[in-house]
């Protein structure tokens, strides 16, 4: 996953650079942003610097945009970017994880920013608050390769109230752009457009305070690279011999920094900036994400819903212009059904957001089904009014798992959860 993660910084990083801007005389020698920020967070032990970095730009731009100091919640987001994302390449087998255990780290920023504007969105942290310590969980153990122990982590409702968020304001990006991450012009250019960057690079040179300083070319060394990602708010090159940039950092002790034009030639990977908000809203289909027990014309098991159809596109998209994808893909994935609530017996489900609900697809004839398949049985289910506990449809019936047994790492005898009294 790593070099993947490589892959796509180096296609988007080159995308950027392409948006670099020429010299500007004009610029001033000095300008900050400093004072249209809002309060510092500290990702404590936690590798959530993507989250903080993004969600740190996208609450200055709402602050311009006449919406106060907001303060958004960084576990949404960390939880989220990570439940919903999808391998390019996919498991060969149902009962294996697709996508990551929410308490995952790594990912880039800028890349977070781009999400953003293709419809992801981000509460405010009274709806979900940040955990500053990080879960002890060994995320490379091979108890996570399952993609039913994944679930059981991400969808746990101790951690993630779905139905509560559903009635929740979100908040989005309606455009951003690129920006080279080595160009301190490109970057200057941003800022007095009143547009902080998101800035992501890896981690060398000298960082000790008060500024961090170029020393030596980097050495790439695979997947030992460590990285970390800010927000520039300022520059100044009054000293034309010692200029550097002014950054809002997510480490304690560290909150504001600088950094010389050296360090961001040498180390820098990609940049992106918000160019307009998007109305705050509600999103409602989030209530459709949790773990259900389930009986379909006959058939009963336990169905994960963990991903909307679409929020990967943009991914795909990437992945398949840089040869990992070998065609174009639709993302089309909703879930896996555990027939008989057997881990084992895993069906990959498919669908399509609708107006009223949700459209669900299983091919019973291929269990590990592409994440473009609608071919299969297929059931229209929606939410009664006003309740978000029970799926209803032709043929099917489900209702949200809720009590801790249900997320225990072992199979547990499902007809005993209190959810199911007078199933």
């Amino acid at each position: 996953m790593k070099s993947i993660t490589r892959i796509l910084a180096a296609l988007l990083a080159a995308l950027a650079i392409l948006t670099s801007s020429a010299p500007a005389a004009e610029r001033p020698a000095k300008f900050s942003l400093e004072t249209q920020q809002t309060r510092y967070k500290d990702q404590g032990e936690r590798g959530t610097c993507i989250a903080h970095s993004t969600l740190a730009a996208l609450e200055a731009a709402y602050k311009r945009a006449g919406h106060g100091d907001l303060d958004l919640s960084e576990e949404f987001f960390i939880q989220m970017t990570k439940n919903f994302w999808l391998d390019p390449k996919q498991p060969d087998s149902a009962t294996r994880a697709e996508n990551r255990l929410s308490s995952h780290q790594g990912g880039h920023g800028a890349g977070y920013v781009r999400y953003l504007a293709q419809g992801f969105a981000v509460p405010a942290e009274a709806d979900l608050g940040y955990r500053p310590h990080a879960l002890p969980l060994d995320i490379n153990a091979a108890v996570w390769q399952s993609q039913f122990n994944v679930n059981s982590n991400n969808l746990d409702p101790r951690r993630f109230d779905a139905v509560k968020l559903a009635g929740a304001k979100f908040y989005s990006v309606s455009g951003c752009e690129g920006v080279n991450g080595r160009d301190p012009e490109a970057i200057e250019e941003a800022l007095v457009q009143n547009r902080e960057v998101v800035w992501d690079f890896v981690c060398a040179g000298d960082m000790k305070l008060p500024l961090w300083r170029y020393t030596e070319p980097f050495k790439d060394k695979g997947d030992a690279i460590a990285g970390h990602s800010v927000l520039i708010v300022g520059y100044d090159r009054t000293d034309a011999a010692n200029p550097r940039f002014i950054v809002k950092n997510s480490w304690a002790g560290q909150e504001r920094i600088e950094i010389t034009y050296d360090f961001l030639r040498n180390y820098g990977q990609d940049g992106a900036t918000i160019t307009a908000v998007a109305a705050p809203r509600t999103w409602t289909e989030i209530a459709c994400i949790g773990r259900f027990y389930a009986e379909m014309n006959g058939k009963h098991g336990v169905l994960d819903i963990y991903h909307l159809p679409g929020i990967n596109q943009m991914n795909f998209d990437i992945y398949q212009s840089f040869g990992v994808m070998k065609s174009k893909v639709i993302d089309r994935r909703v879930g896996t059904f555990y027939l008989g609530g057997d881990q084992s017996k895993a069906y990959r489900v498919n669908g399509e957001m609708t107006a009223t609900g949700l459209k669900l697809v299983i091919d019973w004839q291929n269990p590990n089904a592409a994440y473009d398949n609608l071919k299969g049985e297929t059931f229209e289910v929606k939410f009664a009014a006003g309740d978000k506990q029970n799926l209803r449809g032709a043929g099917f019936r489900a209702v949200r798992l809720k009590s801790k047994e249900a997320y225990s790492l072992r199979t547990p005898a499902w007809g005993y959860l209190p959810e199911l009294k007078g199933w």
